[in-house]
């Protein structure tokens, strides 16, 4: 369900710019605004609540040049445990400086399963295409026919690409750097 914020504002029966503060300032959401929500976006109450998780999170493997995931041996059964703002994170480890982020940073993606993925719009993300490759890229929504995704990497060297399917996706919420 892609909607404008004008759009969801009608719906909630408030201004664009409130939800334009409710998307991007970070602030605390009353109850109040929950149910009607979760009943705009068919998704249970508890879904729109963020608690941190602390529980074993899979590392894909490794994000290489192209943007690309490098699955590896090293990679397999290999978890990251920490307590993070996703109720179903996963993880990739860089390989190199990539857009905003540095070589040897972890980022941290909250799996989401069900298009239209309206919470990634415009984001960064670990993005599953239909052929199966994993990629870090904006994710954009795309009006072409056929609809689909633009995927706008964060590589200068790379172009952007539309696809038509995206099987699942993972807006980064965190980047973990050890020293």
């Amino acid at each position: 369900m892609g909607l404008t914020q004008s759009e969801l504002a009608k719906k909630l029966g408030t201004t664009a710019a409130t939800v334009s503060r409710l998307e991007t300032d970070g602030i605390k959401i009353s109850v109040d605004w929950l149910e009607p929500l979760a009943t705009i976006f068919q998704i249970p109450l508890t879904d729109l609540l963020d608690t941190p998780s602390t529980s074993a999170i899979p590392v894909l493997g490794t994000i290489g040049e192209a943007g690309t995931l490098l699955p590896s041996a090293e990679s397999s059964g290999n978890t990251v445990s920490i307590s993070v703002p996703a109720p179903h994170p996963i993880a990739v480890r860089l390989d190199r400086n990539t857009g905003p982020y540095l070589e040897g940073e972890i980022l941290i993606g909250n799996k989401l399963d069900a298009a239209p993925f309206v919470q990634a719009h415009h984001r960064i993300c670990l993005i599953c295409t239909h052929a199966d490759e994993i990629v870090l890229a904006h994710l954009v929504p795309d009006s072409r026919k056929p609809p689909g995704y633009t995927l706008v990497p964060l590589q200068t060297a790379c172009e952007a690409r539309h696809v038509s399917h995206v099987s699942w996706c993972a807006p980064i919420v965190m980047a973990v750097r050890f020293f």
